[in-house]
């Protein structure tokens, strides 16, 4: 009998022509089952567990009482990018099933960009999710209060 070998569903591409990217990829080629999430928040409720222990709990706001407010933004997209992954885990997926990230940012401008991907590199850090093609897209706001980063995922099993 032969063992089956599981095949990656999922290849990523970078066409010469564009530009060198990084921290993303600006392609990629999947095949099977997709998961696509709603957009995911930070919130209290998802905040992990060890955030404390991080030092999250600084952030005002944090606690019981916890809203968005006062989160600061790269906190605010670490967590959303988890919260993203976590919801493709839910529906049978991990970290590296993931095909593409959309980000939803408020007030997004150059000089806040770099803020946003700290939070998506330590997330990226902390789940083993790879450079994935990533869309990121400034908004005047969220349906959260004080939310400052949403994400959608697509992931592939």
């Amino acid at each position: 009998m032969t063992e089956e070998i599981p095949v990656n569903p999922v290849e990523y591409a970078d066409h010469p022509a564009l530009p060198e990217p990084a921290g993303y990829r600006h392609a990629a080629l999947v095949r099977g089952t997709l998961i696509h999430t709603s957009g995911q928040t930070w919130t209290p409720e998802s905040a992990p567990a060890d955030d404390a222990a991080d030092g999250a709990a600084d952030n005002a706001g944090v606690g019981a009482e916890a809203t968005a407010e006062g989160v600061e933004l790269i906190e605010q997209a670490r967590v959303a990018v988890l919260n993203a992954i976590r919801a493709v885990e839910g529906a049978g997926g991990s970290a590296t099933a993931i095909v593409h990230l959309q980000l939803f940012v408020v007030g997004l401008t150059p000089d806040l960009a770099p803020q946003v991907y700290r939070g998506m590199g330590r997330a990226s850090r902390e789940s083993g999710l790879p450079a994935v093609p990533t869309t990121i897209v400034g908004v005047t706001g969220l349906t959260v209060p004080g939310a400052l980063v949403e994400v959608v995922a697509i992931g592939a099993l």
